[in-house]
């Protein structure tokens, strides 16, 4: 059972909100020195603020997966490395079940350029340093980039001393899946290994707030897991 109330954005007073947070159909991105405003009773809130590394093969969609959700002007043809560490801090609200508390939370997602990760060898350290989650991110035309997050996480399972960290895990370009030649099979075991189902994103630049408000929310659960219960979830 969720701990959030996923419904609670639709009515009147949630739509005033959740306003704070957007920019037209897109999440608004505030200033370091920025933070959003609330009406009414949620003048004041609870923040937690998460560290979240996105991984992935070059060409995987991860800068246009988060790109996606703060522009509308997205180039998904002509590939361009990230340069160096690509920091994105995003706030999103949730609202508890079981009582009138509101959160938001503060999700920081780092974004590294693979020459960068390979030349600078201060920003393996410095990325896993305080982290709260791996968004894994592969694409469904790549059957590659499949098989190297399903060879990472296996890495990371036979790591000694390993700290328990939840992976989520993101097909791109999902809209294109009838091109994919990843084995069903294939799909099963890394959802089994990772115990997480993977969160399908189309590449379509304008994607609905409502599909971007549950990959956040979803993205939001995870990580609240993690802090209370040190344990993944299935959704």
């Amino acid at each position: 059972m969720s701990s959030f109330d996923k419904n609670w954005f639709k009515n009147d007073y949630g739509s005033k909100v959740l306003q704070s947070f957007r920019q037209k159909d897109k999440i608004r991105v505030y200033g370091l020195i920025e933070k959003p405003t609330l009406p009414g009773s949620f003048t004041q809130y609870e923040e937690e603020k998460f560290k979240i590394l996105i991984l992935g093969r070059s060409f995987s969609g991860k800068t246009s997966f988060i790109n996606s959700f703060i522009s509308s002007k997205i180039n998904d043809k002509e590939y361009i490395e990230t340069p160096g560490i690509q920091i994105t801090n995003l706030y999103w609200p949730v609202k508890m079940v079981d009582c009138e508390k509101m959160m938001v939370f503060n999700l920081g997602f780092w974004d590294i350029g693979g020459s960068a990760y390979k030349k600078y060898t201060y920003i393996q350290p410095a990325s896993v340093e305080c982290l709260d989650c791996r968004i894994f991110i592969f694409s469904w035309i790549d059957k590659q980039s499949f098989i190297d997050i399903l060879n990472s996480l296996k890495q990371l399972e036979s790591e000694p001393n390993r700290e328990k960290i939840p992976n989520i895990i993101i097909g791109t370009k999902f809209d294109k899946v009838i091109h994919s030649e990843i084995d069903p099979k294939l799909i099963n075991e890394i959802e089994k290994f990772s115990s997480t189902r993977i969160i399908n994103f189309s590449s379509y630049v304008n994607q609905s707030f409502d599909q971007m408000s549950l990959i956040m929310n979803r993205i939001c659960e995870v990580l609240w897991d993690k802090k209370f219960s040190n344990g993944n979830k299935i959704f």
